[in-house]
């Protein structure tokens, strides 16, 4: 059993935890949800031994204050998956797993990742395949407390519920399983035991089998009604074709990105597919597609947003200022000075403008929820008036209120005539922020549908991808 009693935490003046009181049962899987910024991620790095609380302690089978560090955490058996990633770029996967206390033998990733040898380096697989190599490794033998923050962010179907799959096994062995989710179905189908944070405190407690999902969205904070109510806008792409992309350089088929319109690309192929993105932003020098721009485009102005928050988006260890306005400088600098209070204008309205919840402009990035980095980032994106904008999965990881303002900003940019084109495995969230959904099978078949006549269900039926009844595992 591993418990925390009365843990608060504070960064500056921003109280993140306010004397939290639980206890997390063996054999048991707990999903702990809320809003962006409730605390749910503090806690888990808290139990994890990653941050300090201050005040408070976590107990481990009775013994107090074991998780005064990762190494002492680790020792004691509570091992964290965290949602930015803990692997070593320049090791490869079998040296992650060598040494490790109870690992049965064989190659115990190969249930998550099966086409993956164990000699290959961490840093050169994809984010993907290293999201579901560190379960594979939180999971291994020896666990006593198994913590997960967003496990099944970003992945798809299958990879959602070999992820599941392999959260329940840990709990089958007499494990401790709590997971951070946004996925509130999931949180109840899944799940013995659901707990919300709001604010930083504990504000329910209970057994899934007697809620529904209305229940659990009691919890969060209201949401905007005009944002949830958002649809699709009824873009004709007037202005024409901005950017073609060839999957195959041997196909007519390619996919349009046109200005005014937002754009939703699936597949059941992820890694290769979302690396169209990378590639029309120039990040991928080698690669099979032909990206083509039109005379109407203008490449200067293409940004990207890269679903790496913590390797690829944010300037960490810079402040909230400094990562909203780094992107317009040239704006408020004469003569290589910059004019501070312009800039401390620029950034204040964009954060009112785009919802970043932060105690101060001057905050680093670092310490904000993992949706208002990337609010802020959308914010920063925008601010530099994109004619191309290429979105990675924007919606994962954040909860309801932050993917409806996102919606909502996304809206407002293809209204201004910028051309977006976002890749997503979070299917209800991309329906209802395009205008139109492509369907990538097997990285050439493509499937052109309306966002207002498609459907997650039919999206799945297309692809193929996974046999429906058999879509998530379900509590024993």
């Amino acid at each position: 059993m591993i418990s925390a009693h009365g843990i608060s935490k504070l960064y500056g003046s921003n109280r993140v935890l306010r004397d939290i009181t639980l206890s997390f049962d063996p054999g048991k899987v707990t999903a702990l949800i809320g809003g962006n910024g409730a605390g749910k991620s503090t806690l888990l790095r808290i139990l994890s031994g990653a941050v300090a609380p201050s005040s408070g302690e976590v107990v481990v089978s009775g013994l107090a204050g074991t998780t005064h560090s990762i190494r002492q955490a680790r020792d004691a058996g509570i091992w964290m998956a965290d949602q930015e990633g803990s692997l070593i770029p320049a090791w490869t996967v079998e040296e992650h797993f060598r040494g490790l206390a109870g690992l049965e033998p064989g190659e115990p990733w190969r249930a998550l990742v099966p086409a993956i040898q164990g000699r290959e380096l961490i840093g050169d697989l994809p984010q993907v395949e290293r999201q579901l190599i560190e379960v594979a490794l939180v999971c291994a033998g020896g666990t006593t407390a198994a913590l997960f923050d967003e496990p099944t962010a970003g992945q798809g179907l299958r990879e959602k519920r070999l992820i599941l799959d392999a959260l329940r096994r840990a709990a089958s062995a007499g494990a401790t399983v709590v997971w951070v989710t946004h996925d509130l179905d999931a949180a109840l189908a899944f799940s013995d035991r659901v707990v919300a944070l709001k604010s930083g405190a504990v504000v329910l407690d209970a057994v899934p089998a007697n809620m529904t999902r209305a229940d659990l969205l009691d919890v969060f904070p209201a949401v905007d009604r005009t944002l949830v109510a958002a649809q699709q806008s009824s873009a004709t792409a007037s202005d024409g074709c901005l950017m073609r992309i060839r999957l195959d350089r041997q196909r007519d088929e390619f996919i349009g990105v046109h200005a005014g319109e937002i754009l939703g690309l699936v597949s059941n192929s992820m890694s290769r597919t979302r690396e169209v993105l990378r590639a029309a932003a120039g990040l991928a020098n080698r690669h099979p597609f032909l990206i083509e721009f039109t005379k109407a485009s203008d490449r200067r102005r293409l940004a990207y947003m890269s679903r790496e928050r913590n390797l690829d988006w944010d300037f960490t260890g810079q402040s909230l200022r400094f990562n909203l306005t780094v992107g317009i400088l040239k704006q408020f600098t004469r003569a290589g000075v910059v004019d501070e209070r312009h800039e401390l204008s620029v950034a204040e309205e964009l954060k009112k403008n785009f919802s970043v919840e932060a105690a101060s402009l001057d905050m680093v990035i670092d310490n904000l929820s993992g949706g208002n980095r990337q609010k802020a980032l959308l914010a920063r994106l925008a601010s530099m008036k994109p004619r191309i904008l290429l979105l990675d999965e924007p919606f994962s990881g954040v909860d309801a209120n932050t993917r409806a303002a996102l919606r909502s900003e996304l809206r407002r940019l293809a209204g201004e005539g910028t051309a977006v084109a976002i890749y997503s495995q979070e299917w209800d969230d991309l329906i209802l922020a395009v205008d139109r959904v492509v369907l990538v099978k097997d990285d050439h078949s493509l499937v052109s549908l309306s966002a207002r006549s498609t459907s997650a269900a039919m999206i799945e039926a297309v692809l193929g991808d996974i046999a429906a009844p058999d879509r998530m595992p379900e509590r024993p």
